[in-house]
């Protein structure tokens, strides 16, 4: 899976916003003018994928490459 497959990637060292802050959730949001069931949001640590559920975005728990797959593929992704 490349990174041509998403329409925006954010990791929180580029945009000085850390996780689980509801505020770096928010941040990506605004900047991509979506609303929060229009974002897939992947992550292998609960306390982020908790904050991201709270806020309404579309989660995905990462376990390993496979099951990621299998995720997007159901949502029409791949």
């Amino acid at each position: 899976m490349s990174d041509s497959n998403f329409n925006h990637i954010f990791n929180s060292y580029n945009i000085n916003l850390k996780k689980p802050n509801k505020e770096t959730f928010l941040h990506v949001l605004k900047t991509i003018r979506v609303k929060p069931e229009e974002c897939v949001f992947i992550d292998d640590e609960d306390s982020n994928i908790k904050v991201a559920q709270e806020i309404g975005i579309v989660v995905i728990k990462y376990r390993d490459n496979q099951d990621l797959g299998q995720h997007l593929a159901k949502m029409g992704i791949l």
